[in-house]
């Protein structure tokens, strides 16, 4: 005779996301027995958009606090580094399922030879990093007059 047991689809996907995950040396999912939010390095979503003058890095950072990001420009590559703090939850609650990261967050982008690493300028708003990196005057595109003989 074989023993009924309750299924849990939210085991299953976990398990699935947990194996893809690491074959993607990502991050692994939290589960969904979990009591507290865990705390893991993550990696914040990015565009990076290059305009005849700079370069605009933005960084999707939501319930970041300004205080807790820090901007680095080291080696070529701008660092976005910080942290976002776990959500807290009274004693009678607990997660049944937690998707989204907490604790350490980094992010490093290789900055192009031809950017003016002296004039960056960093900005945050509604949890939303943007940096711009001007580029050299060398670099910029300039037109040249073409003369007749």
């Amino acid at each position: 005779m074989t023993a009924l047991s309750r299924w849990n689809p939210f085991e299953e996907m976990d398990a699935m996301q947990n194996r893809l995950s690491s074959l993607f040396d990502l991050a692994p999912v939290r589960g969904s027995d979990s009591s507290s939010a865990e705390e893991a390095e993550w990696s914040p979503l990015v565009d990076v958009v290059e305009t005849a003058d700079d370069f605009q890095i933005t960084a999707e950072l939501p319930g970041v606090n300004k205080e807790d990001l820090n901007v680095t420009l080291e080696d070529g590559y701008l660092q976005i580094s910080g942290k976002r703090p776990a959500a807290s939850l009274s004693d009678k609650a607990r997660y049944i399922y937690a998707e989204r990261a907490y604790g350490p967050l980094s992010r490093a982008i290789e900055v192009p030879d031809s950017a003016d690493a002296s004039h960056i300028e960093a900005s945050f708003k509604d949890g939303l990093l943007t940096v711009r990196v001007p580029k050299s005057e060398k670099a910029k595109p300039r037109e040249i007059a073409v003369t007749s003989e």
